[in-house]
């Protein structure tokens, strides 16, 4: 064999082992990209976006339970407080008439 062609024969070699090379290499992010996909994408409950979507709606739930409560709170306040100023009125006009009798 002629040594251009030992030459040209060990450069196809190497080209073919980095075109192997760079077709495993291309399989193995490919295969990492679908399992990411996978991932953020919503689908039977065992992904990360359904984890997100699930916390998302119980966050929402709390918030409108949170919400009710405070209005609740509010009346409850309003009440408490037409009660003391029933009682801030009251309690003078009592003491009033136990003194003048």
């Amino acid at each position: 064999m002629a040594p251009g062609s030992v030459a040209i024969l060990t450069v196809c070699g190497a080209i073919l082992v980095a075109l192997i090379g760079g077709w495993v290499e291309l399989r193995k992010a490919r295969t990492a990209q679908q399992k990411v996909e996978h991932e953020v994408k919503p689908n039977t409950g065992g992904s990360m976006r359904d984890a997100v979507d699930q916390a998302t709606a119980a966050s929402r739930a709390l918030g409108g339970k949170l919400d009710r409560v405070i209005e609740q709170l509010h009346e409850v306040d309003k009440r408490l407080t037409r009660v003391e100023t029933r009682t801030e009125y009251l309690v003078p006009r009592q003491r009033e008439g136990s003194n003048g009798q």
